[in-house]
């Protein structure tokens, strides 16, 4: 009994002795080597987001008109570079539907036929299966693919 009686002091004393503060006092004056103290990060400034857009050349495999100006396009590329971005979203030999990104008038429910950019993305409308074209793609935030613009036909 007295060893258990020992054994339990022991116990206690070890208990007591770690929960004690190893802070020591700094006199005033003297340089702290406190090294446990991180530095607050300041916020990095706000980065605007840039869309990845990659020019390719590709040769259109099916065309599928959507309503009287949307219409989707399964492309085969044969050459992609990156044009914002720091690598190319798409490599040659694959193969993806774009979707036809026009600028819209009238709050989003209007194509703008007056529009450069979307008179070059019409006139693609009526390209045969089989012709090629050179254009700018991105992916929006739904993950579909976007022919931005059409820069040769």
């Amino acid at each position: 009994m007295n060893g258990i009686f020992s054994f339990l002091l022991l116990c206690i004393a070890l208990a007591v002795s770690g929960c004690c503060s190893s802070k020591t006092v700094q006199k005033s004056g003297e340089a702290s080597t406190d090294t446990t103290k991180a530095a607050v990060p300041t916020p990095a400034p706000r980065q605007a987001i840039v869309q990845n857009v990659s020019r390719v050349d590709a040769v259109i495999e099916a065309i599928n008109l959507i309503d009287k100006a949307q219409y989707s396009l399964k492309i085969f590329v044969l050459k992609s570079e990156p044009v914002t971005g720091k690598f190319s979203l798409i490599e040659p030999e694959q193969r993806v539907t774009v979707y036809a990104q026009f600028t819209l008038i009238d709050n989003g429910a209007v194509v703008d036929t007056a529009n450069v950019k979307n008179q070059k993305l019409l006139a693609l409308r009526t390209a045969n299966v089989g012709e090629s074209f050179r254009g700018k793609i991105s992916i929006d935030q739904k993950g579909l693919w976007r022919l931005l613009e059409v820069e040769d036909r």
